[in-house]
């Protein structure tokens, strides 16, 4: 598991401009929840293209049922996959960093990230062939 595997999925349907990928690097580390983000090569690709891509990409987000819940949002620049619960503590006010966050899941649900973590192959897959499916290239 490299964390590069939703990566690897959208750049086989889309061109990206721009990614990162924020995942443990050992499995001891494993309780950090990934995060992925990217940006749409807007030079590249038609307008309707994005907006589709957009679409098809949150669907099957939504779709996926992991044993955790995964959120795709535009930050205004980039598009950013994370589990919902991340996305909710950060949404909420109540912590000034990510570390912070990962300070509290770590004390509460030292598991989150470790199940955050093993989702990613089957969200890769699963995004694959729903795009496979449902998009138009």
């Amino acid at each position: 598991m490299t964390g590069r595997e939703v990566i690897d999925v959208l750049e086989r349907f889309f061109v990206l401009e721009w990614f990162r990928v924020a995942v443990s690097k050992s499995t001891r580390d494993y309780n950090y929840p990934p995060v992925m983000a990217w940006r749409y090569a807007v030079h590249s690709m038609k307008r309707e293209d994005i907006t589709e891509a957009e679409e098809k990409v949150a669907t099957a987000v939504r779709a996926f049922q992991g044993k955790v819940d995964w959120v795709v949002w535009f930050s205004g620049k980039n598009w950013v996959l994370l589990p919902a619960r991340v996305k909710e503590l950060e949404d909420s006010g109540l912590y000034l960093s990510d570390s912070e966050i990962v300070a509290y899941l770590g004390e509460m649900d030292p598991e989150f990230g470790v199940r955050a973590n093993n989702d990613l192959p089957m969200l890769a897959k699963f995004m694959s062939e729903y795009l496979m499916k449902n998009y138009d290239q």
